[in-house]
């Protein structure tokens, strides 16, 4: 077990639940806004980050990718794996461009999607 780890998983909570981003290991998580009222937090949002641009044949395996390392940091921590639990998680696969990052797929409440990319 990973104490410094599930430490920062832990303390990683009242960070995400008073609105702000923090960091994990190679992802970014944050909370989703209700669309009903955006002062209202909503799910776990788990962004991982590919540098180059990759090939549609692979986006949804990267993706895979990302829950998997994702779950298996989470599994450092019991309390953060409760509270993600309840919340729910949607993972997203992100280019990243140094100054920003542009989503590439995306698995919300269960349900796939690829963002369309430009020829």
């Amino acid at each position: 077990m990973n104490t410094e780890l599930k430490k920062r998983l832990e303390e990683s909570i009242d960070i995400l639940k008073n609105g702000r981003a923090v960091k994990i290991d190679v992802f970014v998580l944050d909370m989703s806004r209700k669309k009903q009222n955006l002062k209202e937090l909503d799910r776990l949002m788990v962004n991982g980050y590919v540098y180059n641009d990759i090939p549609k044949t692979i986006i949804k395996d990267e993706l895979q990718k990302v829950k998997d390392n994702f779950i298996l940091i989470m599994n450092e921590s019991e309390i953060f794996m409760e509270f993600a639990t309840k919340v729910g998680i949607d993972y997203y696969l992100l280019l990243d461009y140094q100054t920003g990052g542009s989503v590439i797929c995306a698995e919300i409440n269960g349900q796939y999607k690829e963002t369309p990319r430009s020829a």
